[in-house]
């Protein structure tokens, strides 16, 4: 599972790039070929020193393409030690990766599109704010005086939902949401994504995608805007677009995959945030499980040791 937006944090993956060789070697590829693009070395960015490790990572500029190579350079050095996956969810940003992964996007052509998809949502759109609210998106119709403000973007599952607004109409609905004692917490996101939010940027956006060429997929995809599995048919500039405009459907695509088969998903992304909404999401008798190989927790390296042995690749 490759996670998008609002996953992010300083120090993300350092475990792993002090001690895996693996992830080193992609992580200073991926920060060598965007440096004259970013003007940072991206590994230098995310493993300096601060005075406060918990200072906001949120400028799109440099979290866009920082979340498309953790992604990245984490599932390759699982690929690398054997970890081989059967199929690729894609949250968001994270089908970008999926494609990468799958061979239909050459890895270049995605780093200089990461970029200018970056800047061209930083240029071309307005600031807005995105809040996770652990509720069913039901709420939204029973306190319309609460949401109006607000436009809905991603359903998680049955008890998580995320809404975008304006910054300021986002506190106001995160203030009220907390009087009624639900959990809230605005993302370290600063532009509207599966917004209207997003709508000055898509002529541009269009025109970005309009000059990559796509290869057949190796690997099946599951999107999870489409909630479904993708084909080479579907690899439009439309779809491009749609996928970081439309909502995020993560818990109907999860679902979808477990009427399937049982499955081992496991989150590539920084936070973990993929695995725990799928463990919401699987009921307790099927033999599927999720796991999360980072967070900001750290023992990055003990989880991926763990994820070898429960394969059995020790």
């Amino acid at each position: 599972m490759l996670a998008g937006q609002g996953s992010q944090y300083y120090s993300m993956g350092r475990d792993l790039y002090e001690k895996m060789p693996s992830f080193r070697h992609w992580l200073d590829y991926c920060s060598r070929r965007l440096e004259p693009a970013l003007n940072v070395f991206l590994a230098e960015l995310l493993y300096r020193e601060r005075p406060d490790r918990f200072a906001p990572f949120d400028q799109t500029r440099l979290t866009h393409p920082a979340v498309f190579c953790l992604n990245y350079c984490v599932a390759q050095t699982l690929i690398e030690d054997g970890i081989r996956p059967d199929a690729l969810l894609g949250y968001s940003l994270g089908e970008l990766v999926a494609w990468t992964l799958a061979g239909t996007l050459a890895l270049d052509d995605a780093l200089d599109l990461v970029v200018d998809m970056a800047v061209c949502f930083e240029d071309k759109t307005p600031p807005a704010s995105m809040l996770a609210v652990l509720a069913p998106s039901a709420l939204i119709g029973t306190h319309p005086q609460i949401f109006h403000r607000t436009e809905l973007a991603c359903v998680n599952y049955a008890n998580n939902f995320v809404v975008v607004g304006a910054p300021h109409d986002l506190a106001v609905a995160e203030r009220a949401i907390t009087r009624l004692d639900i959990p809230c917490q605005i993302l370290p996101i600063t532009r509207g994504f599966h917004s209207h939010f997003l709508d000055p940027a898509e002529d541009l956006f269009l025109a970005l995608v309009s000059r990559l060429k796509f290869q057949p997929e190796k690997l099946p995809i599951f999107s999870s805007m489409l909630a479904r599995q993708t084909s080479l048919a579907d690899l439009t500039p439309q779809h491009f677009w749609n996928v970081i405009r439309r909502p995020v459907k993560f818990w109907e695509t999860v679902r979808l995959m477990e009427s399937q088969t049982p499955s081992v998903y496991i989150d590539i992304g920084p936070s973990g945030t993929l695995a725990a909404f799928v463990r919401q999401i699987i009921t307790p008798s099927r033999s599927s499980a999720a796991i999360p190989l980072l967070t900001p927790f750290g023992r990055d390296l003990h989880r991926f040791e763990k994820l070898r042995a429960d394969l059995g690749l020790d």
